[in-house]
C-alpha cells in the first residue's frame, strides 16, 4: 500500500515508484545467472498482460529492467535473459475463506 493517494499531477511518477518498489521487493523480480544466461522470474500478471508490456514497455525484460536496482541490473547485463513467471495462487481469490 502506498502511503499516499494516486493523484493526476504526479501519477506517472507514483506508478514508476510503485513498479520500482514491487520489482525490487520480496515478491518482485528474482534473477538467477549462469554464465551468459540469466533467468528473471516475475509476477504472472506480466504473462497475462504481455501485450501491454510489449506495447508500452518494449517487453517484460526492458520494462522490468528500467525499474530494477543496480544489483539486479548488473546480473542481467550482457546476458541472454529467459523470463519465467511465479505460479499464481488462485486460492487468494476464494471468497469463501
Amino acid at each position: 500500500m502506498r502511503p499516499e493517494a494516486f493523484v493526476g499531477a504526479k501519477v506517472n511518477e507514483q506508478l514508476d515508484d510503485q513498479a520500482r518498489v514491487f520489482l525490487n521487493g520480496p515478491a518482485g523480480a528474482k534473477i538467477s545467472k549462469s554464465g551468459s544466461k540469466a533467468t528473471m522470474t516475475v509476477t504472472k500478471v506480466m504473462d497475462w498482460f504481455d501485450d501491454d508490456f510489449n506495447d508500452w514497455g518494449g517487453g517484460v525484460v526492458p520494462f522490468a529492467t528500467k525499474f530494477l536496482n543496480a544489483d539486479k541490473k548488473a546480473q542481467l547485463a550482457g546476458a541472454k535473459v529467459k523470463v519465467e513467471f511465479y505460479d499464481y495462487d488462485w486460492n487468494l481469490n476464494d471468497w469463501k475463506r
